[in-house]
């Protein structure tokens, strides 16, 4: 996303909201990666804990832990800040999968 468009996003709704849609993103990406499962396959975040409020143009990577369990995802999603080497805890997010019949499981 391009640097002009988050700025717009972030005066629009404000930093936290603009970041907890991004991190929402991020681990629905996660829990499809770690499921290996088709487009077709709905997730959707139902849960944020732990949510830190801060700009998230001082993101420079994110990096996600998942725990698969029947379905459902639980993603510790991790940032890189600014210039710092350092990874903080941003959020855990529950993610679910809409269809009930498709499971993931822990390899």
């Amino acid at each position: 996303m391009n640097e002009g468009r988050l700025d717009r996003y972030i005066d629009r709704y404000g930093a936290v909201v603009v970041l907890a849609e991004l991190l929402n993103q991020f681990a629905v990406r996660c829990v499809r990666a770690a499921c290996d499962t088709t487009r077709s396959t709905h997730y959707v975040p139902a849960l944020i804990t732990g949510l830190q409020s801060l700009n998230p143009q001082r993101i420079s990577q994110l990096t996600g832990r998942v725990g698969l369990d029947s379905g459902a995802g639980r993603v510790e999603v991790f940032g890189s800040l600014d210039s710092d080497n350092r990874d903080c805890l941003l959020a855990t997010i529950t993610v679910l999968n809409l269809k009930g019949q498709q499971s993931c499981s822990n390899s």
